[in-house]
């Protein structure tokens, strides 16, 4: 154990005092925690530990959201950021919880690598008694909490992302069509964003060909298979990359090569939002890091509090395909957007307004809106 023998003891008699009534309480991801429906202390430490600070700043917007929802709290509380070497980095990630829980961390908050190979966090996590919560993975995306348990998940389901942009490519694109996607790493809960949209688009358009490769999130293989996707293919219409990064080095190399190829990405990061803005990129899945960290705020005080009996086992979270200034300004965080506007003022997409349509409730797009906005028809082709 790397905790001390008498904190060990008390996890023991802890779960074995509720081991009865935590089936009636808990949901089954915490069953093995001490002290739980009691105030946990008048100061946390919190663990907030990702793979990568370089692949995106998605991990630092959440990192924000948490401590303004700490902050609303008002109690004190100790953070501490840390991160492994990147998407492949498994065991140091597995090091970073260990050297957490080593240095007294009360709660670990975990953005995965790759969730599979990451069991050996949870797995630690049990036998230390140190809650986790992971985020960036919705409720589909769980692991077995029998098995592996957390307090909770936090994060968007990506699948659901994926069917978003098949939905409107399906829509968008004009008779046979040839479109590249880039995927991330094979088995990865995030390449379910592009296996999303490839089952739409087999269902719905049997004239779209889609060309397939793995990027691994990374910029410059974004760049290189889409320099490689439209000079072997002139005819190609877009290519979805499945982060930011692939998605933005796909779209250099449209500059690059001075093409009209629609790139769409996944994230709506300030990088890609301005390249909406400007017309150089034709749009990207908008979630939300903010609202994640205040979320992984609301369980985390829930848990401090005692009010365990009151945690989800996951929280998925809004997302939506924005591809013009009007989705933009409505949907994206004003933080992506006013550095923008504020040089170079608002714009007009000249599209109508979305309908309230249970589609356009859930995050999906309004076929009309689509059919009628003009901003997209510098991608039309």
């Amino acid at each position: 154990m790397l905790r001390n023998a008498l904190r060990g003891l008390l996890i023991v008699g802890v779960c074995a005092m509720v081991g009865l009534a935590a089936g009636q309480e808990y949901h089954r991801g915490m069953h093995h925690l001490p002290n739980l429906g009691e105030h946990k202390g008048e100061s946390i430490d919190i663990a907030f530990l990702t793979f990568s600070l370089h692949v995106s700043d998605y991990s630092f917007y959440v990192f924000d959201g948490l401590r303004e929802r700490l902050g609303e709290y008002g109690e004190p509380y100790n953070i501490n950021m840390a991160a492994a070497g990147g998407h492949g980095d498994h065991e140091g990630l597995l090091q970073l919880a260990r050297e957490a829980i080593i240095r007294g961390a009360d709660i670990l908050v975990v953005h995965p690598t790759q969730l599979p190979l990451n069991t050996s966090i949870a797995e630690l996590a049990e036998q230390e008694g140190v809650p986790l919560i992971w985020f960036n993975v919705g409720p589909r995306g769980m692991l077995d909490p029998d098995e592996f348990p957390a307090l909770s998940y936090v994060g968007y389901e990506h699948y659901d992302g994926g069917l978003m942009v098949g939905h409107f490519l399906a829509d968008f694109l004009e008779g046979e069509s040839t479109i590249g996607l880039l995927r991330l790493f094979l088995g990865d809960y995030a390449d379910e964003r592009l296996i999303g949209a490839m089952d739409v688009l087999n269902e719905r358009r049997s004239d779209v060909h889609i060309i397939a490769e793995f990027a691994e999130g990374s910029r410059i293989r974004g760049n290189e298979l889409a320099t490689a996707m439209i000079t072997g293919n002139p005819d190609i219409k877009v290519i979805f990359g499945g982060n930011s990064a692939s998605a933005m080095g796909a779209s250099s190399a449209v500059e690059n090569l001075g093409v009209n190829v629609g790139t769409i990405g996944y994230g709506a990061i300030q990088e890609e939002v301005e390249a909406i803005l400007e017309g150089r990129m034709l749009g990207t899945i908008m979630r939300d890091p903010w609202d994640n960290g205040r979320i992984i705020g609301d369980i985390l005080i829930k848990w401090w509090e005692g009010r365990e009996d009151e945690i989800e086992p996951a929280y998925g979270t809004f997302q939506k395909l924005v591809y013009s200034p009007d989705l933009v300004f409505k949907y994206v965080s004003q933080q992506y957007w006013q550095p923008w506007v504020s040089r170079n003022g608002m714009i007009e997409s000249g599209c109508p307004v979305e309908r309230d349509i249970e589609a356009v409730r859930s995050g999906f797009h309004d076929p009309e809106h689509v059919a009628n906005c003009p901003w997209l028809d510098t991608f039309r082709r």
